[in-house]
């Protein structure tokens, strides 16, 4: 992480001498510093309070599981956690608008699972005669990743240097379950793969790697229409030979632990994952990046304008998000607004937000589900804030 502060510190080096050398009747350069920061977690089908309680404590009563309904569908859960400082620098060339370079800390988790297994681990197997394992898949990661390129005109374009902090991945095939013929007799079919790649101590030599693009085109149709789409981060991860395969393959029926299996645990668990997970040595190290797709369209009329957007994050279980928003200026200073939201990790969302501005300076403070204020009700919780100054 130092090294990445080290560039931006070079770059601000930078721009301040590219204003000190030009005096104010020729100066044409511009220098932005931003930052855009958010939190947030939900579910199809879990309150807010569960994650709560999960996270600092407390007793998680039946009200706070939320659905334990034994139906045949999938769920999901996930969360998002982001802070990005950046740095635009407008110079005075002809072909070339503006520069730009990003630090980004990006971390995500998700699941998609079926009804069958939450109810397993909330409640038991006592009203389930099975447990649907197919297309179950989850993942957990963390990433660093600097961002630098240039923009020409509507385009946007850069390139993507990063590394994998964390990048653990589970997901089950086709046709696996846990069959409950007796209480304590079980019919148990696994396929499934495993990644695990943790940190190290060391700043620079990391067990993954990340290479990759962004683009982004904006378009101005008239004063009143104009619309974006765009991609980021899309390119390939990089492992090393010190992260971890894993497939599991097996069918076999579970009755139990006996005593002596049970005292000496650690023996047992080990037997056990020996018999069933078999080390792989991959194909190649390398896939593709879990990169976003976007795209806006707005429409400004006086002093509104209304936009709808969508985005999409693959291979991270989450489902297209569509998110339309209205925006209301109040004054030179007050910008509200508000957001009805589908998608992601949740469901429907209903949030606001609020602009505060000065003459060189902006924040923004986004509110994503009103609800979530109360944990009891909502399923899903956030909260964004982005802060913009220009010199």
């Amino acid at each position: 992480m130092k090294s990445y502060r080290f560039i931006l510190a070079l770059c601000l080096f930078y721009a301040l001498n590219v204003f000190s050398n030009e005096n104010d009747s020729t100066r044409k350069s511009k220098c932005d510093f931003y930052s855009k920061n958010y939190l947030n977690i939900g579910s199809t089908h879990a309150p807010v309070i569960f994650f709560s309680r999960l996270l600092f404590g407390g007793e998680i009563n039946e009200k706070n599981k939320g659905n334990l309904k034994p139906v045949n569908r999938y769920r999901r859960t996930g969360g998002e956690a982001q802070y990005l400082f950046g740095l635009s620098i407008k110079l005075n060339e002809k072909k070339i608008d503006s520069y730009y370079l990003e630090f980004q800390q990006l971390a995500t988790f998700g699941g998609k699972y079926h009804q069958e297994l939450y109810n397993l681990i909330l409640d038991g197997n006592s009203n389930l005669d099975q447990v649907t394992l197919s297309k179950n898949k989850f993942h957990f990661r963390n990433y660093q990743l600097l961002h630098g390129g240039i923009k020409i005109n509507s385009m946007r374009f850069g390139l993507v240097l990063g590394n994998m902090l964390t990048e653990n991945t589970l997901d089950f095939k086709d046709d696996n379950y846990i069959r409950f013929d007796e209480d304590y007799l079980w019919e148990v079919s696994l396929s499934s793969n495993v990644t695990s790649l943790g940190n190290t101590n060391s700043l620079f030599e990391k067990n993954g790697q990340l290479l990759g693009l962004d683009w982004e085109i904006k378009e101005k149709v008239n004063d009143k229409w104009n619309w974006g789409v765009g991609v980021q981060n899309l390119g390939l991860l990089i492992y090393n030979n010190k992260t971890n395969f894993y497939s599991m393959d097996s069918t076999f029926i579970y009755e139990g632990l006996s005593y002596q299996e049970i005292i000496n645990f650690n023996t047992t668990a080990d037997e056990f994952s020996s018999n069933l997970i078999n080390e792989q040595t991959p194909k190649n190290y390398f896939s593709m990046t879990p990169f976003s797709t976007y795209g806006h369209i707005n429409y400004s009329h006086n002093n509104t304008s209304y936009s709808a957007d969508i985005f999409y994050r693959h291979n991270s279980q989450f489902f297209p998000r569509l998110n339309l928003t209205a925006t209301k200026i109040l004054s030179e200073k007050f910008k509200i607004g508000s957001n009805l939201t589908y998608g992601g990790y949740t469901t429907l969302q209903i949030g606001s937000y609020m602009q505060y501005s000065l003459k060189n300076f902006n924040v923004n403070l986004h509110l994503m589900n009103l609800m979530g204020l109360i944990p009891s009700w909502g399923k899903s919780f956030g909260l964004g804030i982005q802060m913009n100054l220009a010199l």
